[in-house]
C-alpha cells in the first residue's frame, strides 16, 4: 500500500539568522530566526568549532514564534554555527549555511598595580597605567573610579580597538601624612566586567620652600628674618643656621617655631651663613629644605654733610648704638620726630624716620654701621617725616602699599625746602600720605610709579615735647 503524505503535512525548518558572515559580540542580544512547519517546538543549539559539540541555547521554544533573543555567551570564535531542530525528536533540523563570529573584549593592565611612593601633603604626583585590549571585540571602559578623592583618574570613559592599548593617568594627592590604599575600578564590557588595579602611596610632609632672604644674598644686616612658605598639616618647623654648609656647628637650632619666619641675630659682619627648614607634625619630621646662604654686610663708615643750623636727618645704617648723643656728639639740640600732630623729642633714633637736629656749624658727620639696601617704612594719613637707606634712591623707584599711598612730592631741607627727585642717604624728607600704608625703599628695585604734585610746605614749628626713649 502506498500512502502519499500531503504537502501540507511535511515537517520542515530553515535557519535564517545567523546563517553565515555575522559578527556578534559577547553579552549582546541578537535574534536567532527561522521558518518551520508542522511541529510545535524547536530546540536551538550552537557550536564554536567544526569538531566541537553542540551546546544547548534553549531546549524547547515555540516553533511558530520564528525568533528567539539570544544573549551571546563568552565563547570567542570565528567558526560558530547555530542548529535548529524539532524539540520532540530532533527531526527535521537545519544549521547555519556558513560560520559566523562571536567576539569578546579582553582587558589587562601594565603594571597590574600602582605605587606612587612618598608625596608631600598639599602636593600631587601623576602616574600612568597602560590598558590593553586582549580580546576580539572593542573594549569599552564605561567608567573609571576610585574609592577616595586622594586618587583621581584622568579620564572616566574611553574605548580601545581590538589589538590596541591606551594609557590612563592617575593623580595622587595626599592630604595628610599617612599611608593611602585604594583601588582603581575600570568597569568594561569584558567577561570579567571590571578590571581592578590596586593603588598605594604615602603622604609625607612637604619640603618647605625658602623665601627670604634670597639664596646667595649679600649685604644682609646683623639681624635677619628668615622666611619660608607654609606646609600643609605642619604643626611646627625646625630651623637651623650655621656658618658650615654641612651644619656641623649651629648658630641657631630651633625646633619650636610655629609660624613661617624666624629672626636670627646678632650675626657677625662679613660672614656667610647657611640655613634650612623642615616641617613637623604628629607623624614626625619631613625632609629638609634645600640649603640657602646669605652673607652679612661689612661695617662701613660713611660721612654725611650737615649745615650750621637745623637739618632734616635720618639714620641710613644699622648701628649698634643709636642714641642721638653717640651718633651725633657735635649736635646742639635734641632730635625731634613728627608724630602726625606735632614734634616729639627722641633720644634714640630709628631707621626709616626723619628727624630735626641742629648743628652749630657746617661739618661732616661720620657714622659707622651696616648698609641698609632695603627698608619698609610705615606712614600715616597726612604729612610724614621719613628717612631713607644707605644708597641714594630715585623717588620714582619707591614702592607703595597699597597703591596710591603717596599723595605729594618729597621735600628735603638745606636751609630752605627743596623738591627732591632722588633721596640722599642721611637726609630726612617730608611727604604726604593719602592713607595709612607702607613705603618700600629698595635700591635694587626698578619699579616706577607716578607721584602726584603738591605745593611746598612751610617749615613746621618745633614743639617742645619730650619723649622718653624706650630703647
Amino acid at each position: 500500500v502506498t500512502y502519499t503524505v500531503p504537502v501540507s503535512a511535511i515537517q520542515a525548518v530553515t535557519v535564517l539568522s545567523p546563517n553565515g558572515g555575522e559578527s556578534w559580540q559577547y553579552n549582546s542580544n541578537h535574534n536567532i530566526t527561522w521558518t518551520s512547519s508542522n511541529f510545535t517546538n524547536v530546540k536551538i543549539e550552537y557550536k564554536i568549532s567544526p569538531g566541537g559539540s553542540w551546546q544547548t541555547i534553549v531546549a524547547s521554544t515555540p516553533a511558530a514564534a520564528g525568533s528567539y533573543s539570544w544573549l551571546v555567551p563568552n565563547a570567542p570564535t570565528s567558526q560558530a554555527r547555530v542548529r535548529i531542530s524539532d524539540a520532540a525528536d530532533a527531526n527535521p533540523l537545519d544549521s547555519s549555511d556558513a560560520v559566523f563570529v562571536i567576539t569578546v573584549a579582553g582587558a589587562s593592565s601594565a603594571p597590574t598595580s600602582m605605587n606612587f611612593g612618598s608625596v608631600g601633603t598639599g602636593a600631587s604626583k601623576s602616574d600612568t597605567i597602560r590598558i590593553s585590549n586582549t580580546g576580539t571585540a572593542t573594549l569599552v571602559i564605561s567608567s573609571a573610579t576610585t574609592g577616595t578623592a586622594n586618587f583621581t583618574p584622568g579620564r572616566t570613559s574611553f574605548s580601545i580597538p581590538v589589538g590596541s592599548s591606551d594609557t590612563l593617568s592617575v593623580l595622587f594627592s595626599p592630604s595628610a601624612s599617612t599611608s593611602y590604599n585604594d583601588t582603581l575600578r575600570l568597569n568594561n564590557n569584558s567577561p570579567a566586567g571590571v578590571l581592578k588595579v590596586p593603588l598605594s602611596g604615602l603622604g609625607v610632609l612637604s619640603v618647605p620652600a625658602l623665601s627670604s632672604p634670597l639664596d646667595a644674598s649679600v649685604n644682609q644686616p646683623s639681624t635677619v628674618t628668615l622666611v619660608w612658605n607654609s606646609v600643609v598639616s605642619a604643626l611646627s618647623y625646625h630651623v637651623q643656621v650655621s656658618t658650615d654648609p654641612l651644619f656641623g656647628t649651629l648658630i641657631a637650632n630651633d625646633t619650636t617655631v610655629t609660624g613661617t619666619s624666624r629672626q636670627v641675630g646678632v650675626l657677625a659682619n662679613s660672614t656667610t651663613y647657611y640655613w634650612r627648614v623642615r616641617a613637623k607634625n604628629n607623624g614626625g619630621y619631613g625632609a629638609w629644605s634645600v640649603v640657602w646662604r646669605f652673607t652679612t654686610a661689612s661695617q662701613t663708615t660713611n660721612q654725611y654733610a650737615v649745615i650750621g643750623s637745623w637739618n632734616m636727618i635720618s639714620l641710613p645704617l644699622t648701628v649698634s648704638n643709636a642714641i642721638k648723643d653717640t651718633l651725633f656728639p657735635t649736635s646742639s639740640s635734641n632730635a625731634y620726630l613728627f608724630s602726625g600732630t606735632g614734634y616729639v623729642q627722641d633720644d634714640t633714633l630709628d631707621n626709616g624716620i626723619g628727624y630735626w637736629l641742629k648743628f652749630p656749624s657746617a661739618q661732616n658727620v661720620s657714622i659707622t654701621g651696616e648698609s641698609i639696601l632695603r627698608d619698609t617704612v610705615g606712614v600715616i594719613t597726612g604729612w610724614n617725616m621719613v628717612g631713607t637707606v644707605t644708597e641714594q634712591i630715585p623717588v620714582a623707584n619707591i614702592q607703595q602699599v597699597p597703591s596710591g599711598v603717596i599723595g605729594s612730592d618729597f621735600y628735603g631741607y638745606d636751609g630752605k625746602y627743596t623738591l627732591a627727585d632722588t633721596l640722599q642717604p642721611g637726609q630726612g624728607y617730608w611727604m604726604k600720605a593719602n592713607q595709612n600704608g607702607l613705603l618700600i625703599f629698595d635700591v635694587t628695585s626698578a619699579l616706577v610709579r607716578p607721584v602726584s604734585k603738591v605745593q611746598p610746605i612751610s617749615r613746621p614749628t618745633l614743639l617742645q615735647q619730650t619723649k622718653k626713649s624706650s630703647k
